[in-house]
């Protein structure tokens, strides 16, 4: 049995928090750079000054833009199996770009490819053919590339000859090895120079360490997300998926978390899946992204995959309980 009004109102609570998170970290941006006519001259000649003013101010408005995120997904979802109508889309447009004023590469990218996979779960077809699909996978890479590139340039991270040394790499690929590439020697720089040697979880675990910061059940400072740098010989601050693990306990940890993305992962998608719940196919789609960004950057201790999984328990159970179960339709 479907209501829709009651997912209709969970939307609209969504759109609300999120739409107010923009508003508010658009307030404090043009406060902070001095004017809303100087915020629009720097977002397009020097958006990278915005980028770094984020850190400083945009706390507590960023973690509202997170509802928004999942109502677009929950939008596009509800579209796909037609229990909503395609006027909705303006509400995906609008926040997708309300999105890019963070000037930040993993927005978009995040955003588009749970779209993407929320795209294939909803697929109704019997048989897939191979060559469209191999077709249809080169092309979405070709534009991610693309993308990442022009938003790079967009926020300053612009590719210049030479920049990584010697190489026969044309400068448009350059950017793209070297995030595809540096992560594994930033982590094999951190396993020689760091002993680590008590268990502490604040980066695989950041967002409960913040709180219990906040509720005064700890002392000692949370431990800053943004890594230190290291010249692998380029500068480079991220290291795949498994720094944290080891950062926050070593090698004993390091083998949990190796072995917790390779099972536990997969099967708690496989639950997600099999449930046939809109929200829980939202978070294994967030899973997917997690795992599949885990080469270059960890997410597993970030606040929105966080909150998305907390959404996710919440309404999926708020759903069945209320027997406004979505199902797709083969």
């Amino acid at each position: 049995m479907i209501v829709p009004n009651k997912l209709k109102f969970i939307l609209y609570v969504f759109y609300f928090i999120g739409y107010l998170g923009f508003l508010k970290y658009l307030f404090d941006m043009i406060s902070a750079l001095g004017g809303i006519a100087k915020f629009f001259l720097i977002l397009q000649s020097e958006s990278n000054l915005i980028r770094n003013t984020i850190e400083d101010i945009a706390s507590g408005s960023i973690q509202m833009t997170y509802f928004g995120w999942f109502a677009i997904w929950l939008t596009f979802y509800l579209i796909r199996i037609k229990k909503l109508s395609p006027k909705w889309y303006y509400h995906i447009v609008l926040t997708f770009i309300l999105n890019l004023l963070f000037i930040d590469r993993t927005r978009p990218v995040w955003l588009l490819v749970v779209l993407l996979l929320i795209m294939l779960v909803t697929l109704n077809v019997k048989k897939i053919n191979f060559f469209k699909f191999v077709a249809y996978g080169l092309f979405v890479a070709v534009f991610f590339v693309a993308m990442f590139n022009q938003i790079g340039n967009w926020v300053g991270k612009k590719n210049e000859d030479f920049k990584y040394g010697q190489t026969a790499l044309p400068t448009f690929l350059q950017n793209a090895v070297f995030y595809c590439t540096s992560s594994y020697g930033y982590f094999d720089q951190v396993l020689k120079n760091e002993n680590i040697s008590e268990f502490s979880p604040d980066r695989t675990a950041y967002p409960l360490a913040k709180l219990s910061k906040s509720l005064s059940f700890r002392d000692q400072d949370v431990v800053a997300q943004i890594n230190d740098f290291y010249d692998i010989p380029y500068s480079t601050n991220v290291g795949t998926f498994l720094e944290p693990f080891y950062r926050d306990g070593s090698y004993l940890y390091l083998i949990f978390g190796i072995i917790f993305y390779s099972f536990a992962f997969d099967y708690i998608g496989y639950l997600l899946l099999k449930s046939m719940s809109v929200f829980n196919h939202i978070l294994w789609a967030n899973l997917v992204f997690v795992n599949i960004i885990g080469f270059f950057t960890p997410k597993i201790g970030s606040t929105s995959i966080w909150l998305f999984v907390f959404i996710a328990i919440i309404f999926a159970k708020f759903v069945n309980k209320r027997r406004i179960h979505i199902e797709i339709k083969s």
